[in-house]
């Protein structure tokens, strides 16, 4: 019997993500950059996002995942931000 998360089948997998979105473009932030003591955060475009969140070689597990995004509304205020979105679910092959 085969142990650890890649023995969990197709479909089984739900994925919650929360960040925060920008409010001028939709970007979701990705993480931080600068100094420890007083860092910036770093918002990129939402494929970039999904890109670099899923880029550990998890590509099998997202096939018929669910994903719960929680952002704030920035994200579908901003219709290219929610192609992107759309885009980039389509592409991981997730269930939603």
């Amino acid at each position: 019997m085969q142990e650890g998360i890649g023995s969990v089948p197709s479909g089984q997998v739900m994925i919650f993500i929360s960040t925060h979105s920008k409010e001028k473009h939709g970007d979701l932030f990705a993480g931080e950059e600068g100094p420890q003591t007083k860092p910036r955060p770093v918002a990129v475009k939402v494929d970039q996002f999904f890109s670099l969140l899923f880029a550990s070689g998890m590509d099998h597990l997202l096939q018929g995942a669910t994903v719960v995004l929680l952002t704030c509304g920035w994200l579908v205020e901003h219709d290219n931000s929610f192609l992107e979105l759309h885009s980039s679910l389509c592409c991981l092959q997730v269930s939603n």
